[in-house]
């Protein structure tokens, strides 16, 4: 809570700073209530103290389930850990199982090493899905990884820079499909100025990305443009 405050021992008393870091604290999403700041007398009667209460909810999930898509069951299954360690890491697994078999693993770390507000992404996936290749059904696997950094600008604005790899290729079958690698660099912005969590109308949200493969400056990514 106190890595996520602008609001310091010793600073000037600013009400406007310390609503944005109550604000802060409610996007974290690991709590069910916030109080408003309680202002208690300091030791001197130019002090005050700061006291925010906070009740934690259940912030881990996991979910399992059937699927029927005409002719076909699907099972998936996924469980989040949304504050691992205590630190705000959040790891995810994914799968699902089907006509189209997919894994996926994540670990995001908000804060690098703890200390610098630098969020830190790495992912692991591994699809099998079904696509159309000279008129013919074919089993395309799909395996790929991606890492990245997310730089919070402001309070409404992040960027994250990113590196994706993935390698393509038929799976069980002898069509002809020549197998290939696609790697790119991918930007892209997030502005969120929703002041209230719970009411997504009072505020906006905008995306950007932008994503180049093939080279890129001085360094040859060998993928596709």
């Amino acid at each position: 809570i106190v890595r996520e405050m602008q609001s310091r021992p010793g600073d000037i008393f600013n009400a406007q700073t310390l609503r944005k870091d109550r604000n802060r604290i409610v996007r974290l999403g690991y709590f069910s209530a916030v109080s408003n700041p309680e202002l208690i007398p300091g030791s001197d009667t130019d002090r005050i103290r700061v006291r925010l209460r906070v009740t934690e909810q259940k912030s881990n999930n996991a979910r399992l389930g059937l699927e029927q898509e005409e002719n076909n069951i699907v099972f998936f299954s996924n469980m989040t850990i949304a504050n691992l360690l205590g630190t705000g890491e959040n790891l995810l697994f994914k799968m699902q199982l089907g006509l189209i078999q997919s894994y996926r693993i994540r670990y995001f770390n908000p804060w690098l090493f703890n200390t610098y507000h630098l969020g830190f992404l790495l992912s692991r996936y591994y699809d099998i899905d079904t696509d159309t290749f000279q008129s013919q059904s074919i089993k395309v696997l799909r395996n790929g990884w991606e890492t990245g950094l997310e730089w919070p600008w402001s309070d409404e604005l992040k960027w994250t820079l990113s590196y994706h790899s993935v390698d393509t290729s038929e799976s069980g079958t002898a069509v002809g499909l020549t197998a290939y690698q696609t790697r790119s660099v991918k930007l892209a912005g997030v502005y969120d100025n929703v002041s209230v969590v719970n009411n997504l109308e009072r505020g906006t949200r905008r995306f950007f990305q932008a994503e180049r493969g093939g080279d890129l400056f001085l360094f040859a990514l060998d993928g596709l443009v």
